[in-house]
Order: C-alpha cells, then sequence, then structure tokens
C-alpha cells in the first residue's frame, strides 16, 4: 500500500463510520500499523430466501438432475441462473 502524503495522527474513536471513511480515504493503514491491534469478531451471513414457481414438469425435470448431480434441486437452480446471467 503506498504511504500517505500528508500522514495524519489516528484519531482515538471516529465520531460516524462518515469520519472514519474520511481518515481512511487519505491516510494509508501502512503509515498507522504501529497504532493497530488484533481483533477479533464474529459475522453472521443471513441468506433471505427468494421464492420462485416454476412449472410442475420442469420441476421434476429439476429434480432428476439434480438427484444425478448430487446436489439440491436448490443449488441447480442457482447455478443455472448465475450462468444464465454471466453469459449476458
Amino acid at each position: 500500500m503506498k504511504k500517505s502524503k500528508n500522514k495524519m495522527k489516528l484519531p482515538e474513536n471516529f465520531d460516524s463510520p462518515e469520519m472514519a471513511s474520511d481518515f481512511w480515504d487519505n491516510q494509508s493503514v501502512s503509515d498507522h500499523l504501529a497504532d493497530t491491534q488484533e481483533a477479533e469478531f464474529e459475522v453472521e451471513i443471513k441468506k433471505e430466501p427468494r421464492y420462485v414457481a416454476i412449472e410442475s414438469g420442469l420441476s421434476i425435470q429439476v429434480t432428476k438432475i439434480s438427484r444425478q448431480r448430487g446436489i439440491s434441486p436448490e443449488t441447480l437452480v442457482n447455478l443455472w441462473i448465475k450462468e444464465k446471467i454471466s453469459a449476458k
């Protein structure tokens, strides 16, 4: 990472996320390595399912193909949709 031209003193606390963002937009973390400390935290990412109705015949075919591939029908449909979207 490139060193900052105008190194500023790292504040004890930032009053808002915007203040932190503004500070780090203009500073390099490499200028402040001595001020850092290890942090431990957990992140919980929640997926929110979206349900889309498909024709009964398609559902049967998807289920059959997914069993042959050893994956769930949901995973297969998601893979196919991603492939279709990325092909555009």
